[in-house]
């Protein structure tokens, strides 16, 4: 036959996480809430020294009306044609850094040419050197036609800016 606890809901309780009610002394618990401690017990005994807590005092309150808000000011709307990759400045930019760029790959192409037969590098293969020198190649193209475009955009605007000099 099965055996039947005692108490029917005895097998359904929580069981406990304390230790048996041994030789063991009882475990203090840590109240949930700190303890309300009195503000002037910490205080100096000297007369004439308090500490005044006025973080808030040094901001002025302001009326309303002298809040920013974009119903009274709009919302700046973005120039379409101020930023992105199609603007003067962008494009003047990158210049140097192509020009830089398709000058250091090559370069490093011609450095692992020059490193020892056995050196790790060299174990990458033939490919590494011809892939930086075609990439070197191709920031190299890129920097003459954003140089080409750059120059062709400086003659736009120079000849719509109006002639004040006479």
């Amino acid at each position: 036959m099965s055996e039947k606890p005692q108490n029917p809901h005895a097998a359904d309780a929580p069981r406990s996480t304390s230790p048996p009610a041994g030789n063991a002394p009882p475990r203090k618990q840590r109240p949930l809430a700190p303890a309300h401690r009195d503000a002037g017990a910490d205080a100096p005994a000297e007369p004439g020294m308090h500490i005044v807590d006025d973080d808030d005092a040094v901001i002025p309150d302001l009326a309303p009306e002298r809040f920013a808000s974009t119903s009274l000011y709009g919302a700046a709307l973005p120039d379409s044609r101020a930023g992105g990759t199609r603007s003067l400045y962008f494009r003047r930019t990158m210049i140097p850094i192509l020009l830089t760029c398709g000058l250091v790959f090559p370069a490093l192409a011609v450095l692992w040419l020059s490193t020892d037969a056995d050196h790790v590098v060299r174990r990458t293969g033939l490919w590494l050197p011809i892939t930086l020198v075609a990439i070197g190649a191709i920031f190299l193209l890129l920097a003459v036609i954003n140089m080409a475009q750059v120059k062709h955009l400086m003659r736009m605007t120079n000849a719509q800016a109006p002639m004040t000099n006479k």
